[in-house]
């Protein structure tokens, strides 16, 4: 069937295995999952889905690198690699039900491959699948009143009326009530698995404001003594805690879910090894597969334990967003050291209550950004893999909480610092400023709009194309605050050109050229504020 007339954005399409092993399986569209129905979903990347719905629209023919070259709008992709990405995301759905090898079997009854005209060719087998548009209550053209009941079933378990009401998404795309109750299932969700570590860090967070009571200190007179440190030692202190998060993933998850694997493992072949031998049988227990690939660990860790995605690209990923982030709290630091009178200020008693209230923000964003993780709204891997109770999540939540507060507090301090007529404000702009906003740029710009945070699609989405605007604003009005100088100009041409920047990511789908040079300006800026700092310390 042809889709090339099909507006996917207006309505809730999937494509679904109607027959056969299959049965069951579907790919959807709208809400980028893959899986049977009534079971746990995989989440797919947008990429990934361009690669499928084009073979799908062409799926009576085999696509080579060559065809799909020509395709404007997947830019000229790599077609093996992006085929082999597209099988992990579809084994990985498949495994919620069959073994890895039968999984592998089941995969080539939705992918076929042939070599034609020299190269080899890929084409999506589409005889057993029907096209469900569940906004307009179609399956490939049949109402689908009369086609659902024999199709939504998975290979093992009959799907109810019951089992769809509370399934992962919403059965209508367009009904406002079924996206409420996707949400307030997604909240009440997070609680049940998550409310004993949301305890444990309810009281840590008590327990910390009793002894700065006891101690006779604020959070003011913590941000002073940080910012008195020399910058060297406030800098170890930023990054060493971003990359904690890391750490604990790779050093206790990753161990965790190899004991467990290997404990439940051990439980079910003695439990077989029981079996065969009161049937009389003389089998080895031992597993031929038992060799540890790193394949095979990925797929423990990530999908079997669900305890710490170790892909690559997504440590990668996290490292760089969690360093970038403390770089960019070491950059303010950097300038509000340099502005005369500025730590005395912010410990200033009369600051308690609105720096008290920042910082619960800050918690509150990264319980938040936890919350996203878990509910599916970044196509993860494995949105289990973000439970409070991995160790790189709940270290991760107090990192974020240290990060995010530290770094509100300190622009809004220095913002009404400069307000402030109580204390002397200097005529012009410090260099230091231009380190800053240079950080926070390539900050926003890597864990929003990067290749890898397209590539991962990541929770912060569009945060550059919403963020960077509000920014560029602030940053150039503060800037007019002071004398003209050198510095001032720097800082009105960097934020006019990031400015042109977003504004070219506004206007264009992101065309390979464009993306190159953004890449290239802000890889300058973040090596510039490396280089900055370094000379700074």
């Amino acid at each position: 069937m042809s889709t090339s007339n099909i507006n996917w954005e207006d309505n809730h399409y999937k494509l679904i295995w109607t027959e056969g092993e299959l049965k069951g399986f579907y790919i959807d569209f709208t809400y980028q999952e893959v899986g049977f129905v009534g079971r746990p979903s995989q989440r797919i990347e947008r990429r990934k889905l361009e690669i499928i719905k084009y073979l799908f629209e062409h799926s009576d023919q085999y696509i080579t690198g060559i065809d799909i070259n020509m395709i404007e709008e997947l830019n000229s992709v790599n077609v093996s690699k992006a085929i082999s990405s597209v099988k992990s995301s579809i084994v990985r759905a498949l495994s919620e039900v069959y073994e890895h090898e039968e999984c592998m079997r089941l995969y080539e009854q939705i992918m076929d491959k042939k070599k034609t005209n020299g190269h080899m060719g890929y084409r999506l087998l589409t005889d057993t699948t029907s096209f469900l548009n569940e906004g307009a209550g179609y399956v490939g053209g049949v109402d689908s009143s009369t086609a659902d009941t024999k199709m939504l079933n998975s290979p093992q378990t009959a799907v109810t009326s019951d089992d769809l009401e509370t399934s992962d998404g919403p059965m209508t795309s367009g009904d406002d009530r079924s996206t409420t109750r996707r949400v307030i299932r997604g909240f009440v969700g997070y609680l049940k698995s998550n409310w004993f570590v949301l305890f444990v860090l309810l009281y840590i967070f008590i327990t910390c404001f009793i002894v700065l009571d006891a101690k006779q200190l604020t959070l003011g007179l913590l941000i002073k003594r940080l910012i008195d440190m020399p910058l060297k030692l406030s800098f170890a202190i930023l990054i060493i805690s971003s990359i904690i998060p890391i750490a604990a993933g790779l050093l206790i998850d990753t161990p965790i879910a190899l004991l467990s694997y290997h404990l439940k493992n051990r439980r079910k072949a003695d439990s077989t090894n029981t079996e065969e031998k009161r049937d009389g049988q003389n089998t080895s227990s031992i597993d031929k597969h038992s060799v540890l690939t790193l394949s095979k660990l990925q797929d423990i860790v990530m999908h079997r334990e669900a305890r710490f995605d170790i892909s690559s690209s997504h440590l990668i990923f996290f490292t760089t967003c969690n360093v970038t982030g403390a770089m960019s709290v070491s950059a303010l630091i950097l300038y509000v050291s340099k502005l005369p009178h500025f730590t005395e200020y912010i410990s200033d008693s009369r600051l308690n209550t609105a720096i008290l209230c920042i910082t619960f923000v800050g918690i509150f964003v990264a319980l938040y950004n936890n919350y996203m993780l878990q509910t599916k709204a970044e196509p993860a891997r494995n949105c289990a893999n973000y439970k409070l109770t991995r160790a790189h999540a709940f270290c991760n939540t107090l990192y974020l909480s240290f990060s995010v507060s530290l770094l509100c507090v300190l622009v809004f301090g220095h913002l009404l610092f400069g307000l402030s007529s109580s204390y002397a404000n200097p005529a012009t702009l410090n260099s230091a400023y231009i380190i800053f906003i240079l950080a926070a740029y390539s900050y926003i710009w890597f864990s929003a709009s990067s290749p890898m945070a397209d590539l991962i699609d990541s929770i912060s989405g569009d945060n550059f194309i919403s963020g960077a605007p509000i920014f560029a604003l602030f940053s150039v009005l503060y800037t007019l605050r002071f004398t003209m100088s050198t510095v001032s100009v720097v800082s009105l041409l960097i934020n006019g050109a990031t400015l042109a920047m977003w504004l070219s990511l506004v206007l264009k789908k992101r065309s390979v050229t464009l993306l190159r040079f953004t890449t290239s300006f802000f890889s300058c800026m973040a090596i510039s504020v490396i280089v900055m700092l370094i000379i700074n310390m």
